[in-house]
């Protein structure tokens, strides 16, 4: 039988820029965000990506139509789940004599304007920041996150920092990830290319012929085992047999796979850096508590996973075929058939069993009956999605000696997007984008490699699985600048401990460097400036405790402790809720935020345990759905943050105290906020069945702090807003394409058009006046032109690395009016320019 993999074998889950959120009723938090065309540059908020935006449209209409704009106010347009990151657009609203537009920029935004917030109770899947949705600044606010860099933050980024669209370095793997738009209960369904399996191993020894019976099947089900579905998660149980060791290999559909194995007694080890638990119930299943995903999955004693349910109550159901389904929707038993969330909204999977290719994946079905359809190529590998409108986005293989690599996309519009290259044995080794856009490329001394090692004693097979360290690693990136990296290895693991910068006008060369606690969790971290922050962590959990920012290149960490701090240090310490990752105090400088979760205790209560909503729902391990119930945010005279939970609170400062409740399901339904003796109060009611109209569970109505009502009369069957009417009877009625974006509002009456290019890049805003604006793009998706009714029109220089380099204004006649270059340094600043904004 199976014994433990001694080493959890990661191949890594691609974090991207998007670290652990943690959101409260009405507020989110976005760690990380970016216009797309922008150079990569990275703002604190989505309004600061809009802010950024509307200088530049500012200038640029100044100079087409002097005086002619009164007002232009940008801000951001979002769908977004309640707990994760999607993109979205800025909506640019302004005023020309007499007549008003407004038009959607395609650019990255997820939030509204600063110091503003989603009303609490919005449905955020169909949140328009136009449609009066975002509330004042007392709207309550956001429980703090845990600060973290995640291209370089072990635990969360298994296969380390990615470049390009990705390639990670210190393991040489690819990485493509394809979001459906698909998604329920905040997890979207996404189809995963991960090339870590077929990474080039060394050291790999058997001692005695291991039988293929041992050994476990891959399962897979979307054709190539390099690819894997969000939804289609599993748990590959070795055998029981009582008395002796086992492992449980769970997939976590993303090319993660964990292996967490039980010595003779049953009791299952765990990995340091994941410290996610599984547990056997008594009913023989298995319960898997993922501390990363922030979710709780039950598998049956086979390995079937049967629900996923979230801290907060969202919930998630697997139905799975048997020998009374149709054979034209799934051949065998086992196969996933269907996911349901809380209220009903489902995803529906049928396969196909072509001879000599096994079962795969043919279709996914959404809740309003719209399929997304799977092709393959002769080597079984996913070729191409075929998505509800008849768009289809193709995977090229191209390269005869490494069949299984991804070597392209082509995107929606039948034009090559991406490419990838490999070295002779596997490794991903460059990756660009259309016209040599983004173009990463990465060289070694000695390149990165799995080592197994296997010992087979006639009844047990134990492996050992681990990275060999790179050497002489040399990234190379889309201006041709080159970047040496320097890794370590802690527990068959590599970590990014340093990173050169090229020199750059002004600045000489620069290294970014950290370092590691035994448990391979960041303890330090010194910038391109010379600035170090040193990190303490709780060993057990992997979360942050305290955090020293500011402090000289190569200070000693011991000031984490320290009785006082260097000048212009600052620290935050967090105590953190006992199961979930969600901060319950948090003390910075100046102040104090307590966050009190239902079913412990309230600090600010004598202790008492804090109860918002009816208790009816439970999690799955009988404790209490964990949503914020209280927060108080206190002012202290510590202003550096060392005395952390210590600080004295400042005398006759006003404590702004938030509570919230909810429905059985984790929806709010209260919001209220009280500063200096002024209660400010929200609410929000939900359907409570479903009908032609709506779905359970779909926000209703919403109302101020006014007393302001606005209903919610009609979604779809996606759960998008049909039709809602503000307080003063306004209805507005919004429509949309095969593919859920939105096509037309029409407000009062006036309608407003959107129109997009097949890749769903926005092309054209029409005005209900008939006035419009057109965008434009290269291959590689940046925005190149914008154009409007007047003949107007804007031409953007970019060069491969994303950064601006010029601009070309022309009016109605085509004659040039404005143009602007800019040179670039090394770093990608800003050195020379000529010409006008």
């Amino acid at each position: 039988m199976i014994a433990s993999l001694n080493l959890l074998r990661r191949y890594g889950a691609c974090c991207a820029v998007l670290c652990p959120l943690l959101v409260a009723p009405g507020a989110w938090a976005e760690p990380w965000f970016f216009n797309y065309s922008g150079g990569g540059v990275k703002f604190n908020s989505s309004a600061e990506v809009c802010e950024d935006y509307r200088k530049t449209i500012q200038k640029s209409n100044d100079e087409v139509a002097p005086g002619g704009i009164t007002t232009i106010v940008v801000y951001p347009d979002v769908d977004i789940a309640p707990t994760e990151r999607v993109s979205g657009s800025c909506v640019v609203n302004w005023r020309r004599g007499d007549s008003s537009f407004n038009y959607q920029s395609p650019v990255y935004a997820g939030g509204c304007w600063p110091g503003r917030a989603p009303k609490p109770g919005v449905d955020l899947n169909s949140f328009f920041a136009e449609s009066g949705d975002c509330a004042d600044t007392l709207t309550p606010p956001v429980p703090p996150a845990p600060p973290c860099d995640c291209p370089l933050l072990p635990g969360v980024e298994p296969a380390g920092p990615g470049v390009g669209n990705p390639i990670f370095v210190l393991r040489g793997i690819k990485r493509e990830s394809v979001d459906t738009g698909l998604r329920l209960a905040g997890l979207g369904l996404r189809f995963t290319y991960d090339s870590g399996q077929r990474a080039p191993q060394t050291g790999a020894t058997t001692l005695q012929p291991v039988p293929m019976s041992a050994r476990w099947s891959s399962g897979d089900v979307l054709g190539s085992v390099l690819w894997s579905s969000s939804l289609h998660r599993r748990a590959v149980i070795g055998s029981m047999v009582p008395g002796s060791a086992f492992a449980v290999r769970l997939e976590r559909g993303d090319g993660v796979v964990k292996v967490i194995g039980a010595d003779s007694s049953g009791n299952f080890s765990f990995d340091p850096a994941d410290r996610g638990r599984l547990v056997r119930l008594a009913s023989g299943e298995l319960r898997y508590d993922d501390a990363q995903e922030g979710v709780t999955e039950v598998y049956t004693a086979s390995g079937q996973l049967t629900t996923m349910a979230w801290p907060e109550g969202r919930r998630l159901d697997f139905t799975y075929s048997d020998a009374n389904t149709p054979t034209a929707i799934a051949s065998a038993g086992g196969l996933l058939l269907q996911v349901t969330d809380t209220n009903g909204r489902s995803l529906s999977f049928a396969y196909g069993a072509p001879a000599g290719f096994g079962i795969r994946l043919a279709s996914v079905t959404d809740a309003a009956g719209q399929t997304v359809t799977l092709a393959y190529d002769s080597r079984n590998n996913l070729n191409s999605l075929q998505w509800p409108d008849g768009t289809t986005r193709s995977f090229h293989y191209e390269s005869s000696d490494l069949p299984w690599a991804l070597t392209g996309v082509s995107d929606e519009k039948v034009r090559r997007h991406a490419t990838f290259g490999y070295d002779a044995e596997g490794r991903a080794v460059s990756s660009e984008h259309a016209g040599g856009v983004s173009r990463y490329s990465v060289s070694y001394a000695t390149p990165p490699s799995l080592a197994v090692n296997e010992q087979f004693d006639g009844s047990t097979l134990r492996r050992q699985v681990g990275w060999t360290l790179p050497q002489g690693t040399v990234v190379t990136g889309p201006t041709g600048t080159a970047s040496q990296w320097q890794a370590t290895s802690l527990n068959g693991r590599n970590f990014l401990i340093a990173r050169s910068q090229a020199a750059g006008a002004g600045s000489a060369n620069g290294m970014r460097a950290q370092g590691y606690d035994a448990h391979g969790y960041v303890a330090s971290q010194d910038d391109f400036n010379g600035t170090r922050m040193c990190f303490s962590n709780d060993p057990e959990r992997n979360m942050q405790l305290a955090r020293v920012e500011g402090l000289a290149a190569g200070a000693d960490c011991a000031v984490l402790t320290a009785a006082s701090l260097p000048a212009k240090a600052r620290k935050t310490s967090t105590q953190w809720h006992p199961d979930w990752r969600r901060p319950i105090k948090v003390a910075e400088p100046g102040q104090i935020t307590t966050s009190v979760y239902n079913g412990q205790p309230d600090p600010l209560n004598g202790n008492a345990i804090a109860s918002c909503e009816p208790g009816t729902a439970p999690l799955l391990d009988g404790k209490p759905i964990a949503v914020l119930c209280k927060q108080a945010v206190q002012a202290t005279t510590d202003a550096d943050g060392h005395l952390g939970f210590s600080a004295t609170l400042q005398a006759g400062a006003a404590i702004r105290v938030s509570t919230w409740t909810y429905n059985e399901s984790g929806q709010a339904l209260t919001a209220r906020t009280t500063r200096g003796g002024v209660t400010v109060t929200t609410s929000s009611t939900y359907f409570a069945h479903t009908d032609a109209n709506h779905t359970k569970g779909d926000l209703a109505t919403a109302t101020d702090a006014a007393g302001k009502v606005t209903t919610y009369d009609k979604y779809t069957k996606a759960g998008q807003v049909l039709q809602s009417t503000d307080s003063d009877g306004v209805v507005t009625v919004n429509t949309y394409d095969l593919r859920q974006r939105l096509l037309t509002t029409t407000v009062g009456g006036e309608t407003t058009t959107y129109a997009y290019d097949p890749v769903g890049q926005l092309i054209l805003v029409t005005q209900h006046d008939g006035s419009w604006t057109a965008y434009e793009y290269d291959d590689a998706h940046r925005q190149k032109a914008v154009s409007d009714d007047s003949g107007n029109r804007i031409e953007y220089a970019l060069d491969n690395a994303g950064n601006s380099t010029g601009q070309t204004v022309k009016d109605p006649t085509g004659s040039l009016k404005r143009n602007m270059a800019r040179v670039m340094d090394a770093l990608g600043r800003a050195q020379e320019n000529s010409g006008r904004e």
